[in-house]
């Protein structure tokens, strides 16, 4: 890196500015003021060693970023995928990758100080936890309502008076929560036949405990073999 300014070489001096005139572009860029046609630029500088700016100051600037978020959207949950600031929503995605990294106790950018202002603002390091609560909290209120869990059954065509079908209107107003059910059944099958460490099953012994004493069925129809009844009752046990 070059000091902001050498007065003692005119020529370098030059360079001086001129990198710093880079470094205050490309603040802008990060905060979401300025856009560029030729990111091929960026990738240049990097590769000459260019450091854009402290590393934490720069981990502030999306800090704060993410706190407008949440002000707005009443949420940390930012879309990734689809966000117009992508440099940001690249970093919303390093931090859980990070917070991945650090329940492993492997190597991790994200301190302590960083996890506490996170968690302070309530930010969601794992997505799929979180919906996964969401909807078992959907099935609770679904319990309270019928008195039962058996939303699969529930939502099936019923034949109305005149002999048509009608569509229950649960099944329209839950469609969700039913495909989530079904998912839960189709990953306790993966989970007793040995397959939890597959990425198409993130069911855990936490899960099916919690799922079973709200009186949740795992085959729909209670046809569940023995080897099933046996295993899960295992499991629960341990």
């Amino acid at each position: 890196d070059l000091p902001s300014r050498c007065a003692h070489d005119s020529d370098l001096d030059k360079l001086c500015i001129w990198l710093n005139k880079q470094k205050a572009q490309y603040k802008a860029y990060c905060e979401g003021s300025k856009t560029t046609t030729r990111p091929f630029r960026i990738n240049a500088l990097e590769q000459l060693g260019v450091r854009w700016t402290p590393r934490n100051d720069k981990w502030m600037i999306n800090y704060d970023k993410l706190k407008k978020f949440k002000e707005e959207h009443g949420t940390t949950v930012v879309p990734t995928k689809a966000h117009r600031d992508k440099n940001f929503a690249h970093w919303v995605a390093t931090q859980r990758y990070d917070y991945k990294l650090l329940k492993e106790g492997k190597r991790t950018h994200l301190t302590s100080e960083r996890l506490g202002l996170l968690q302070e603002i309530g930010f969601v390091f794992n997505v799929f936890d979180q919906k996964w609560d969401e909807m078992f909290s959907a099935l609770v209120e679904f319990r309270n309502l019928h008195g039962h869990v058996n939303v699969v059954e529930h939502g099936k065509r019923e034949r109305g008076g005149s002999g048509r079908e009608t569509i229950n209107n649960t099944i329209a107003a839950n469609m969700s929560l039913v495909k989530w059910v079904e998912r839960q059944r189709m990953e306790y099958q993966l989970f007793v036949n040995g397959q939890s460490n597959c990425k198409k099953c993130r069911l855990t012994k936490e899960r099916i405990k919690r799922l079973q004493d709200i009186g949740f069925l795992f085959v729909s129809d209670g046809t569940a073999s023995a080897s099933s009844t046996a295993a899960v009752t295992a499991m629960t046990c341990i």
